[in-house]
């Protein structure tokens, strides 16, 4: 047993409001390493991981999770005192540079995982855990994604389809509703995720985004955002809606609905750091329950998504002796 903080800090994109959900508590996941006594625990759980993996289709998921699993970089955790520590499915170690991918760790208490033999019956979950955990680190590694105006583009518009979903479509009921409701996602998308500032933000906002909605109803909004300025987080959107007289609803529903609707833990990803935002939304498309289906909007931008990040996963390399082996 190895206590990973010792080794390996809880790494995120950026500070989050959910932080203590979904980052600190995996500092009580402790792995089991990949010793000799541990050896039969491995082998065991190493050829039901194999077998499952061999019989799915040539996408992402396999092609990603294969090159980790041909380096015997996926482990065995588990978690011990901490119940909001069992909803995270996996814990990414980078080395302290931040810059490689030492190993994906499975939460054993969440993926149902018999630490003393290796076995489980949710070899599928453990899949799609380690993919999760590897988009996690193309993320975190590659900063250089705030760049990347095609990538921001479909996260803003899965952004506002989510809201849309929960609030209502009834309850927008005009163009200028959910106009403002897509303007307000792009505002706090980059105000949230790459800490801009509002100054800056109306700036990206009239330079790649003023045509994605009538003249008079974006210059509306930029003279309203400006007189509502200082909400920075997904979780003041509906808020922001308010003030900006788009909706007249209890924010507290909003946040309830969108609890019962994602779940828990896809609540806690979609308003958590940028990371864990991306790795949700790319793995609702996949026949898994560790995410809601209800995080599922237009498949065709999921798809696209997934496309763009594949860049960042052909950018990871890995430091294989970053665990101990006794």
């Amino acid at each position: 047993m190895f206590k990973l903080n010792k080794r390996f800090q809880s790494n995120s994109f950026n500070d989050s409001v959910v932080d203590n959900v979904l980052v600190t508590p995996q500092v009580s996941i402790h792995v089991i390493l990949q010793s000799k006594n541990n050896e039969n625990i491995y082998n065991n759980f190493y050829e039901q991981f194999g077998l499952f993996l061999k019989k799915l289709p040539n996408n992402a998921v396999k092609k990603n999770v294969e090159n980790l699993y041909n380096k015997k970089l996926i482990y065995i955790g588990f978690v011990q005192g901490s119940n909001q520590a069992k909803e995270i499915s996996s814990r990414v170690l980078l080395n302290d540079s931040n810059n490689k991918l030492s190993g994906i760790v499975l939460n054993s208490n969440n993926l149902n995982i018999d630490i003393s033999t290796g076995d489980t019956s949710n070899i599928d979950n453990c899949i799609y855990a380690t993919y999760f955990g590897i988009i996690r680190s193309a993320v975190i590694i590659n900063k250089t994604i705030k760049s990347n105006n095609d990538l921001h583009k479909l996260l803003t518009t899965y952004m506002y389809l989510i809201f849309n979903k929960i609030i209502g479509k009834n309850i927008f009921a005009t163009q200028r509703q959910k106009d403002f409701l897509r303007l307000s996602c792009i505002y706090i998308y980059y105000i949230y995720f790459f800490n801009e500032k509002h100054s800056y933000v109306i700036s990206i906002l009239k330079r790649k985004y003023s045509d994605i909605v009538d003249k008079e109803i974006f210059d509306d909004f930029i003279k309203k955002i400006n007189e509502n300025r200082g909400y920075t987080t997904i979780k003041d959107i509906p808020k922001l809606l308010i003030d900006l007289r788009v909706i007249f609803i209890d924010p507290k529903k909003i946040y309830m609905k969108l609890i019962q609707t994602l779940k828990p833990i896809g609540f806690y990803t979609f308003i958590g750091p940028y990371d864990q935002f991306i790795s949700s939304m790319i793995l609702s498309k996949y026949p898994t329950d560790l995410f809601s289906r209800q995080n599922l909007t237009n498949p065709k931008i999921h798809d696209a998504v997934e496309k763009l990040i594949e860049k960042y996963l052909k950018t990871i390399t890995f430091e294989i002796s970053g665990l101990p082996t006794k």
